[in-house]
Formats: C-alpha cells, sequence, structure tokens
C-alpha cells in the first residue's frame, strides 16, 4: 500500500514494513472497568514494548479524558501518566486525529474493546482481537459470564452468555456441581440464553439470540420446550416475567409480546401498551441480582464471582465460582484459557493450553499477526483469522 499520502510525516518510518495494530479503548470499558481498565491497558503498552516487529496504534476515545475528568476524577492523573509513560517511552503512535478511516485502511488487525469502532473493523474481514479488563493471566478456571440466575434450595441455577447449558452451583461451596446440556444445542455458542425463571419446581429458559424457550423440571430432569422464533443475532426480549400461569417475553421495542401459557407451552403473540410493562431496578455494576430470605446475590460484570449480602448484619462477601473436575468433559477436559468465536455462524469454540492449536493470549496474537506473509510496506494480506473474533483472556 502506498502510504505517502496518508501518514503524517513523523508515523511513516514507524510503520514502514511492521505489520500495526489498531488499539481502541472506549469510554464504556472505561466506566465500567475503572482501575482494572487502566491496569490492564499499562499491561498491554508492556507486552508491546516486548514486541519492536508490530506497532501499536492507538485511538483513544476522543472524549476518554473529559469523561474521567467529568465522572472519575480521582483517576486523572493515573490516566494522564499512562498517556505520558505511552509517549516518551515510545510505545506505538498515538493517534487523536479525527481520521478513523485511516487507521482502519492502514491497520493490519484489531485489539480493544467491543464497541461500535470494532463492529465497523469487522466488515473489513482482518483479525479482531477482544480485551477484558479483568483477565490478564491464565486460570485453570472455566470463566462462565453468567447472565441469569434462580435460588433454589440453597443451590444458585444459572445460565451463560458463553456456553448453552443450566448450570447448578452448591451456595456452601460454590462449586458447580451438575451441568444440564440443551438437547440440540452446541455448548460453545454465545448469547443463546438470557433469562432464567422458576415457576414451582421448573426453570424456564428464556432466549436471546436462540430459538427455543426450555422448561425444565428440577426433580424428574426431564425437559420441554416451544419455539419462539428463529435464529438471528438480534436479542427475542427484553424483559421476561412470569403472571398468572403464563410467561411474558417483552419486545426489545416495547411494543409486542409474547404469551406463553406454560401448561401447554403455547404461544400468542400480542400487541402491548408501554407502560404496561413491569418496571425492574437494574445496577449497571451487575449482570443479575437476586433476593432470598434476605440474602442478595449479585453477579458483577464479567467476573467469575458472586458478591452475597446479609441484610440482616450488612455483610458482604465475595465467593469465586469453581466447577467439579469431573465437569470438565464439558470443556474439553481442560481449563479454559481463551475463547475463540467466529462471526457466522455465531458459535464459540474453547481453545485451550497444551494443545496443537492456537492458544490466543496477545503475545500470541501479536505473533501471529506479525508472522504472516506480506507484499512490499503494510500490505494486507488476510491471515487465517480473518472475519474471526476472539476474546483476550491473558
Amino acid at each position: 500500500m502506498e502510504t505517502d499520502n496518508i501518514f503524517p510525516n513523523n508515523w511513516k518510518e514507524i510503520v514502514r514494513g511492521k505489520k500495526v495494530i489498531f488499539y481502541n479503548t472506549s469510554v464504556g470499558s472505561l466506566l465500567s472497568g475503572r482501575e482494572k481498565h487502566f491496569e490492564k491497558m499499562k499491561w498491554v503498552f508492556s507486552v508491546f514494548q516486548e514486541h519492536p516487529e508490530v506497532v501499536l496504534w492507538w485511538r483513544p476515545h476522543p472524549l476518554e479524558l473529559s469523561t474521567i475528568q467529568s465522572m472519575l476524577p480521582h483517576l486523572e492523573e493515573w490516566y494522564k501518566s499512562l498517556r505520558k509513560q505511552y509517549q516518551e517511552e515510545g510505545v506505538g503512535i498515538l493517534d487523536e486525529s479525527t481520521d478513523l478511516h485511516r487507521t482502519i485502511a492502514i491497520s493490519d488487525a484489531y485489539y480493544g474493546d467491543w464497541s461500535s469502532v470494532m463492529e465497523l473493523y469487522k466488515a473489513t474481514g482482518k483479525p479482531i482481537l477482544l480485551s477484558v479488563d479483568n483477565l490478564k493471566e491464565y486460570s485453570p478456571e472455566v470463566a462462565f459470564v453468567i447472565c441469569d440466575f434462580v435460588i433454589v434450595d440453597n443451590y444458585m441455577w444459572f445460565i451463560s452468555s458463553l456456553y448453552v447449558g443450566l448450570f447448578k452451583m452448591n451456595l456452601d461451596s460454590f462449586i458447580v456441581e451438575e451441568v444440564v446440556p440443551i438437547p440440540g444445542e452446541r455448548i460453545y455458542e454465545a448469547d443463546v440464553m438470557r433469562y432464567i425463571l422458576q415457576v414451582g419446581r421448573e426453570l424456564f429458559l428464556i432466549p436471546d439470540w436462540g430459538t427455543s424457550v426450555i422448561a425444565y423440571d428440577i426433580d424428574n430432569k426431564t425437559m420441554r420446550r416451544v419455539v419462539v422464533g428463529k435464529r438471528t443475532t438480534a436479542s427475542k426480549c427484553s424483559i421476561a416475567y412470569y403472571r398468572n400461569g403464563n410467561l411474558f417475553l417483552i419486545s426489545p421495542n416495547g411494543k409486542s409480546q409474547l404469551k406463553i401459557d406454560i401448561k401447554n407451552l403455547n404461544v400468542k403473540s400480542e400487541h402491548i401498551e408501554t407502560a404496561k410493562i413491569p418496571d425492574f431496578q437494574t445496577d449497571e455494576r451487575f449482570i443479575a441480582v437476586k433476593t432470598v430470605n434476605e440474602i442478595t446475590y449479585a453477579i458483577p460484570r464479567i467476573e467469575n464471582t458472586v458478591q452475597i449480602t446479609d441484610l440482616r448484619t450488612g455483610q458482604r462477601l465475595i465467593k469465586k465460582i469453581k466447577i467439579k473436575e469431573e465437569l470438565t468433559k464439558f470443556f474439553a477436559g481442560k481449563g479454559l484459557f481463551d475463547i475463540y468465536q467466529s462471526i457466522e455462524p455465531m458459535t464459540i469454540n474453547p481453545i485451550y493450553a497444551n494443545e496443537d492449536k492456537w492458544v490466543y493470549t496477545l503475545p500470541r496474537y501479536i505473533n501471529a499477526v506479525a508472522d504472516e506473509k506480506k507484499e512490499g510496506d503494510n500490505q494486507h494480506v488476510d491471515i487465517s483469522l480473518c472475519g474471526k473474533k476472539i476474546y483476550d483472556s491473558v
């Protein structure tokens, strides 16, 4: 690619003959990650300093500093010191221009937050590695990313954003003791289920991108299923609740609902008035919060933990979620190291350490991009990951 008319003069020599990785940081991840977001950024800089064969091209969100000043003022000096370190140590290119399309065109791969910029970059077919703020080091534990749960008989039954299944965790040990597969579904698939509701001794799994509502009988261990739509990359409902023998799935636009009779699983589509939708309180720090017998259980975003608060005493504990060793067969028998997610079809497959497969840590990703053959300076030859998304776990 001819770069003379694209790069400012002082950037041209930096990128000549090297692969360029576009590093994107967003305001959303900044606000949710806070200190962890900065810790991850510092770690990212240190990793790239060990890889001079590639160029890190950092485009911070234009509102990043002003957002910190107004909403996280105690972190302003830390952020400024990170930027100063990045520039003084020559970690890479700091691009504060308005020309996003230049960065997308010049770069060979993307690393950073899940944002609208990432969705735009996806159209290029170039590699994408998604950063997760609180994950930097290898952990042999399975990262569930719980999206909803219910408490039954001192067990937490939950569903995951990363796996298709129903998980049963003992609330004394915080060990997942049972994994219930969903017939006809692959366990490694993202965002298939979104909500779980308890009615008597049955648990109802409500789809996000999936096709069906699943009813699971806890005592008999049997399942019933009703199809409510096609598999898509759009949510089936924004709210789900139970009332008077029926499940209600409110559409994302709030103008219609599916009414499901739980006895025979008959489905009826209805138009509704927005005012009739129940008011559900949410907390942006947590994916799901439930209170049972004056004990509140909260699932933090991304973290593989449960926060428990005794409302009677005010005591608060944070417990890490574990899994029985024999149940790791559902996850290829090894601890989850990273997750590889393809765009089409939307499926997830585990990538494990110590196997003859890619292990997509950030250093390995850098090597994959840097080692790909190219024709001349900054030619964008797609590598085997093109059109793929990969979740970064270190």
